[in-house]
């Protein structure tokens, strides 16, 4: 159709210009019949009508609201330009040669031909271009009228209304279209409902800390966190967190967020782990390693397997003497030190080489992560 005149209007010759029309002011007298169907080589009809501005959509196949026509300056009365309102506002352009009840369109690697004929573009994809100005819009289709023995070209039947012998070939054409239009509404009627999503449990608070579910869109199962709000944070620019997830072997894995990047105890190394100083309560403070995210601002627990192997490069290390770091703590001693006191202190040196310092009140963190257990 000249709408689907227009499946390459933005594949192929395509020029997609939003929210303006650059040709208005370029309309020819009427081009077309005043009631014309449009078919495409798939006998897919669209049908407009002449209001004296512009061809109108009536019924068929595509999204276009309208379609106007400019002529080309090179070999004028043989080349067009034609514009298509499409039904979401913007605009699409494509080249075309009108001649008697057949129409051709000029289908180009638009970027490529851009390119040739030194057109500057806003925008380019794979097969799309988008032009700002009417002056690069008249250069590549100039160029394109020039190139268009190397192009595609896509033909369409231009069946007037008016004429008799086109009555029902026509009628034909339209009853077809009504049939594939209630079979699309009809499939879709048949459809199941999409079912509803899983239902979560409201988020439960306790002191500081929330237990809550969203679901994996994926699998639409239920993904439980539990987050604490520090009641002191020193030494970070955006709002940290220490959250646990169910982990793979259902234990609380810790995160923390830490609302600043965290310098690499390890950055001639090939691991990217961060040196934490916890201290659980009133208890002597004890540094710990935890894995680095890539932008550094989280760090979270240690895989046992891979915190033994590292290890004993780190003991070696401490011989040579490094400072004692471990790195064969768990996600589930970490949660029952966490459980058993009043408060964690958390501390790490951030890239810029200052402390950040983060402080927890544990009151509610044993009772939700209970209830958590159970959601794992």
């Amino acid at each position: 159709m000249l709408l689907r005149l227009l499946p390459f209007m933005f594949i192929l010759a395509g020029c997609v210009i939003s929210d303006q029309s650059l040709l208005g002011e370029d309309l020819t007298a009427r081009v077309l019949p005043d009631q014309v169907v449009i078919v495409s080589q798939s006998d897919t009809p669209t049908a407009y009508a002449w209001d004296g501005k512009r061809y109108r959509y009536k019924w068929g196949d595509d999204s276009h609201t309208s379609l106007q026509f400019a002529r080309l300056n090179v070999e004028p009365g043989v080349l067009h330009v034609v514009e298509a309102r499409l039904s979401k506002g913007n605009f699409g352009y494509a080249l075309v040669e009108l001649s008697g009840e057949s129409a051709k369109v000029y289908q180009f690697d638009s970027p490529a031909l851009a390119r040739s004929a030194g057109v500057r573009v806003a925008r380019a994809s794979k097969d799309t271009i988008q032009m700002d100005s009417r002056r690069d819009l008249s250069m590549f289709y100039t160029a394109a009228a020039k190139q268009r023995a190397t192009a595609g070209v896509g033909t369409y039947r231009i069946l007037n209304m008016a004429l008799p012998a086109n009555t029902a070939p026509i009628a034909q054409l339209k009853q077809d279209w009504e049939r594939k239009v209630a079979a699309k509404k009809a499939a879709k009627a048949a459809k199941p409902p999409t079912p509803p999503p899983a239902a979560t449990r409201g988020p439960v608070s306790n002191g500081l800390w929330q237990l809550s579910e969203t679901i994996d869109p994926m699998t639409d199962r239920a993904k439980p966190a539990l987050v604490g709000q520090p009641i002191q944070a020193d030494g970070v620019r955006q709002q940290p967190q220490l959250r646990f997830f169910c982990g793979k072997d259902r234990q609380l894995w810790p995160t923390i967020h830490w609302g600043v990047p965290i310098r690499n105890a390890y950055p001639d190394g090939k691991v990217a782990i961060a040196r934490v100083t916890v201290r659980f309560g009133t208890g002597q403070p004890a540094d710990y390693g935890w894995p680095l995210s890539t932008d550094q601002t989280r760090t979270s627990a240690m895989n046992p397997a891979t915190g033994s192997m590292l290890q004993i490069g780190q003991t070696m290390m401490e011989r040579l003497g490094a400072a004692p770091l471990s790195l064969t703590w768990t996600a589930a001693e970490f949660r029952r030190k966490l459980a058993g006191a009043n408060r964690v202190v958390l501390r790490a040196r951030n890239i810029s080489g200052d402390d950040a310092t983060l402080i927890f009140d544990t009151t509610g963190f044993a009772e939700l992560a209970a209830s958590m257990d159970q959601r794992c």
